[in-house]
């Protein structure tokens, strides 16, 4: 017979900051544009023209735009070309 292991206590990690949309019940915020697609990890290194671990390091880091929906990481277009725009000014 075989005995189920139990768990010990795990160590909790602190939660890394990130770009979330902003609140749209905030009436001086700007709306997000929900027609334009969310692009994954994937498309946007395609699109940057960079591997995905540079992706993932950049939104960690934060610096790179992202929406988070729920424990995924999304990118706006819109968003990725005003970043290209910034760092080139």
């Amino acid at each position: 017979m075989m005995s189920a292991a139990v768990a010990g206590p795990t160590s909790i990690r602190p939660i890394a900051s990130y770009t979330t949309l902003r609140d749209v019940t905030d009436p001086g915020s700007p709306r997000p544009n929900l027609n334009e697609p969310l692009l994954t990890p994937h498309e946007a290194a395609a699109l940057l023209a960079v591997r995905v671990s540079w992706i993932y390091d950049a939104v960690r880091g934060d610096r790179l735009p992202c929406v988070r929906v729920g424990r995924h990481v999304r990118f706006l277009r819109s968003d990725l070309e005003r970043w290209i725009a910034d760092q080139r000014g």
